[in-house]
């Protein structure tokens, strides 16, 4: 599992494939995985919200692939990932490349964040206004009523 995470972490933001894992961990940590072994593992890392996937949106409009639909892996908190590779905060300042995905990384989970408030405000405020159009519809049926009795 620990090899899983380091390959991960080391392929962090990026459209890493199963494959791609598979051959991390038997090249740089001499470990051998099967695929089965591996996609468990990745489900139970999911299931345990320590990584997601994130549906990836890669806009080239002069690709003749303009859409790629490979998702990308991502850590649920981009400072596992440094965890992982113990990596200290002058590590980050002399790789800036890793940086720059570390950073994407954090970009994500903020703006997944501020995303899903925005969401429960506009639910709010949409049922706020159905509801105010449901008492107004009930306040016009008991007129109507009333006005039949009279």
């Amino acid at each position: 599992m620990q090899n899983i995470l380091r390959s991960l972490a080391r392929n962090i933001t990026t459209q890493v494939s199963n494959s791609t894992i598979e051959g991390d961990i038997k090249n740089s940590f001499a470990d051998d995985i099967s695929r089965p072994t591996l996609i468990d593992y990745l489900n139970t890392l999911e299931k345990l919200f320590v990584i997601e996937d994130v549906n990836a949106t890669n806009l080239n409009f002069r690709s003749k692939y303009a859409l790629r639909t490979k998702p990308k892996k991502y850590f649920v908190d981009p400072s596992i990932a440094t965890a992982i590779l113990d990596m200290k905060p002058n590590d980050l300042i002399n790789d800036l490349n890793t940086f720059v995905f570390m950073f994407e990384s954090l970009c994500i989970r903020d703006l997944k964040i501020y995303m899903q408030s925005l969401v429960v405000i506009y639910l709010f405020i949409v049922m706020r206004k159905i509801l105010k159009l449901m008492l107004l519809l009930e306040l016009i049926m008991v007129c109507g009523a009333l006005l039949k009795l009279s």
